[in-house]
């Protein structure tokens, strides 16, 4: 059977640590491949010209990714839920316009995790800005930003990104 386990799991040390450092984001149409094996992305190839992935740097302890697999048993399925939320606090007219064009594409998406990991969100059907939420706060010292929600729907959870290709 093609689904046989293959190995179990040890629990390890306490030294993990959560949160998003920053998104590395291009439109899905301008990746032309990439090379996965055994869960892990060790190459990307990027269209030529302008194409580019850009970098949204992100502000420590704010942002977060999840990636639900749910299997639906009486269907015979398996899916993968993925949401990246992030929080820019910045209220530039230039982040306005960048937040348009983000919702206006779907995305590949990686995300550089707080322990040093990266993990790839969408790269099959692409991510799409859900929602981007503009808040001005009330108090001065309330965050007068934006909340960005990214969500894709693939076959798998996301893989991770050999760092050296970053």
């Amino acid at each position: 059977m093609a689904c046989d386990l293959t190995a179990g799991y040890v629990k390890g040390c306490a030294d993990e640590i959560g949160g998003i450092k920053s998104l590395y984001v291009c439109p899905i149409g301008d990746i032309t491949s990439y090379t996965e094996a055994a869960g892990e992305i060790t190459a990307i190839v990027v269209a030529t010209g302008v194409k580019q992935f850009w970098q949204y740097v992100l502000e420590q302890d704010l942002s977060n990714a999840t990636a639900v697999l749910t299997r639906s048993r009486e269907n015979g399925t398996l899916f993968s839920d993925q949401t990246v939320n992030a929080i820019l606090n910045d209220n530039a007219v230039a982040t306005r316009n960048q937040l348009l064009l983000l919702a206006k594409n779907d995305l590949f998406v990686i995300a550089e995790l707080a322990n040093g990991d990266y993990e790839a969100f969408g790269i099959v059907n692409g991510m799409f800005v859900e929602t981007t939420t503009r808040e001005t706060g009330v108090a001065k010292a309330d965050r007068n930003g934006n909340t960005l929600a990214f969500r894709a729907s693939e076959k798998e959870s996301p893989p991770k990104v050999d760092s050296t290709i970053i």
